[in-house]
């Protein structure tokens, strides 16, 4: 269970810098951005305050100023309309992120808390290991920290499992493990909850 819960504050540590990360990354261009937005909209203010310094002196002069004007009020809004769009998504992009960063931590949260109600005393072997003679599992008591062998020949299932020759049959037998099995630890007299979800075979 403490293996489960290491994984679960992990996994939520790594969703965690991953958000931290790719939002600097969006901000820093976001600035980046709102930078170039400025810089446009000073350069059309500067433009402007050109052409009205201009002298008309013919009407030909005029109409050049009116086309110059026209032609670059409709260029650089068009191009500052793409930046402010460019800025627009990236902001979503940030909250659209923010949001799915914390349905995962939730999801991650609720996993946590669903795992910390389980009984602390069910010891549950993902890869238990039989020993040489094929009839004693190592336990690791939860309470007290003491290891001791349990002798599964007292348990009728794993008689059948002992008497397997090959891979094959302890496969087939395997999918009747599940059960949980009370142990008494020797040292603090603890009862132990012992389930095996997988069992390595080791041919004998």
């Amino acid at each position: 269970m403490e293996e489960i819960r290491h994984l679960e504050v992990e996994k939520r540590r790594k969703l965690e810098e991953l958000f931290q990360k790719r939002q600097a990354e969006l901000q820093q261009q976001i600035n980046s951005l709102e930078s170039e937005l400025s810089k446009r909209q000073a350069e059309i203010e500067e433009l402007k305050r050109a052409l009205e310094k201009l002298e008309f002196k013919n009407v030909d002069l005029a109409v050049v100023k009116f086309f110059l004007e026209k032609t670059l009020q409709f260029n650089y809004q068009a191009e500052l309309k793409e930046w402010q769009t460019a800025v627009n998504k990236l902001k979503t992009g940030i909250e659209t992120l923010s949001r799915e960063v914390q349905d995962l931590s939730e999801k991650a949260k609720k996993i946590y808390e669903k795992k910390e109600v389980y009984d602390k005393n069910i010891i549950f072997y993902f890869e238990g290991l039989i020993d040489a003679d094929g009839s004693e599992l190592t336990i690791k008591c939860p309470k007290c920290q003491t290891e001791f062998k349990w002798d599964m020949r007292n348990v009728g299932l794993f008689q059948n499992i002992l008497s397997c020759q090959n891979e094959n049959e302890f496969r087939n037998i395997y999918r009747l493990v599940g059960d949980s099995h009370p142990v008494s630890c020797p040292h603090c007299s603890n009862t132990i909850q012992v389930r095996i979800e997988r069992l390595k075979f080791e041919g004998r």
